[in-house]
């Protein structure tokens, strides 16, 4: 057998390769399967080859078949090397983000994303070309780009849009095509505190092409990726914004709340405070405010003096 890793892998995967694709079954034949291969090199570019088959007739019988025959290798570059070499990409996958620009922790998770993909799509990267607004991703071959873009889009729930664009004629006359695969990710994050259907919820994790959602009592919901490009579904919050509030008492169905910066009194419904679940007075709250509805993204305890 050639020694494994490098070129002895290759060699293992092209004998392989060749051997099955030479292989004609009749019609009394049902399947063909390479039991055994063993392959000896006298040099690097001579050797012998013995091949065993297992063939499975229609008729249910089964027969073994072994060949020998002498090996020789040619090397050179396969085809997405040649094209990687010469800077042939058949597709470019455009990731950027939502809001145009990608945030650092965006470009921290594409390159994560990068670095976990199996060797045959990362091998067809060609080049990966860093720009102000995001990333460009350099495919020498359009299968993997497709596949890649399919996994960037489960991973982030990202919206993918694919473009053709005729670049030229291949030399049987057919024309030529380069993809280009537009990614946007969406701009929340995993973390990230959202207001949804008129709930508070932490967005719990991002993958397979859904948004999983969790609010204050455990609640999980699930947002598919085609939901979470509507406009109107999530309502961002601006922690600048927070308004900082006393809970000065709870009175049956209404909480007595004072701002802190002003010392001005309210009175509200406890369904208006979400959530409103273990309040009691001398608790603070900050809230984010939504027409008649006070979110609570952080509460500590009063300290008089502070």
């Amino acid at each position: 057998m050639p020694s494994p890793g490098g070129i002895g892998e290759s060699i293992q995967a092209a004998v392989e390769a060749a051997l099955l694709s030479s292989v004609s079954p009749t019609s009394e034949v049902s399947s063909i399967t390479l039991e055994e291969l063993d392959i000896s090199m006298e040099s690097s570019h001579r050797g012998s080859i013995m091949a065993r088959f297992s063939v499975t007739l229609r008729n249910g019988s089964r027969v073994e078949r072994e060949i020998r025959t002498l090996l020789k290798v040619s090397y050179g570059l396969c085809p997405q090397c040649t094209r990687r070499a010469g800077k042939v990409y058949e597709a470019i996958i455009q990731v950027r983000s939502e809001g145009g620009r990608l945030s650092h922790r965006q470009w921290m998770e594409v390159e994560r994303f990068i670095s976990t993909l199996p060797r045959r799509l990362a091998e067809s990267i060609g080049e990966v070309e860093e720009l102000r607004e995001g990333v460009d991703l350099k495919i020498t071959d359009q299968g993997a780009a497709r596949i890649i873009a399919a996994k960037l889009r489960d991973r982030f729930a990202a919206k993918v849009v694919e473009t053709h664009k005729v670049i030229g004629r291949r030399r049987d006359g057919k024309v030529k095509v380069r993809i280009t695969y537009s990614v946007r990710l969406p701009s929340i994050v995993e973390g990230e505190k959202l207001i949804y259907r008129g709930d508070l919820v932490t967005v719990e994790r991002i993958s397979d092409n859904r948004v999983y959602l969790r609010n204050a009592r455990g609640k999980v919901m699930v947002v598919k990726g085609d939901e979470l490009w509507r406009e109107d579904l999530f309502e961002r919050i601006d922690n600048a914004s927070l308004e900082e509030y006393m809970v000065t008492a709870v009175t049956g169905t209404t909480i007595h709340l004072m701002k802190m910066d002003t010392y001005e009194t309210i009175e509200i419904p406890k369904t208006w405070l979400i959530p409103h679940s273990d309040l009691e007075p001398g608790v603070l709250v900050k809230v984010h405010r939504s027409g008649n509805k006070l979110y609570v993204l952080e509460r500590g305890k009063y300290e008089p003096g502070r």
